[in-house]
């Protein structure tokens, strides 16, 4: 992440020179404001930055720039899924019968959650309103066979 910079003296004999101040995460580099080695942009901690460039002409001329550098989200953390509340159901169970509770939590802000089912037996289930349950029309015979397995 780079923000170009430039600036003129209409003295062209002045040298110019520039600081930043209002956040050490960022630094200059030639004539670009860059992110410092060893930073830590947290998105979560705060969703923009605020320096400010300062143009000093070494004579008594000077000018300064307010940026807000606006962060972006990025996932950084891996969801946790919880299953609760996990319950042993009757052989032809009608569909709609809870089978457990899906929570997840992350540490990204605002995230949201999808969830799906997989393995032999996915298609007697479904995920409703964070919850397994038997599908609507679903055979779940005992004697056919063993637990079914998601």
């Amino acid at each position: 992440m780079a923000v170009e910079f430039f600036a003129t003296d209409p003295n062209e004999e002045d040298v110019l020179t520039f600081t930043l101040t209002g956040d050490p995460d960022f630094v200059i580099s030639g004539n670009r404001i860059v992110v410092a080695a060893g930073a830590d942009l947290d998105y979560e901690t705060a969703t923009s930055r605020t320096v400010t460039l300062t143009a000093d002409d070494g004579n008594g001329g000077r000018t300064s720039e307010t940026i807000v550098i606006d962060l972006s989200n990025v996932n950084e953390f891996d969801p946790e899924l919880v299953v609760s509340n996990l319950t042993a159901i009757d052989e032809n169970s009608p569909g709609g019968t809870v089978v457990a509770e899906l929570s997840a939590t992350d540490g990204d802000a605002d995230e949201s959650f999808t969830y799906s089912l997989s393995g032999a037996d996915a298609a007697a289930f479904e995920v409703v309103d964070g919850r397994i349950v038997v599908r609507e029309g679903a055979e779940l015979d005992y004697e056919a066979g063993a637990t079914p397995r998601l």
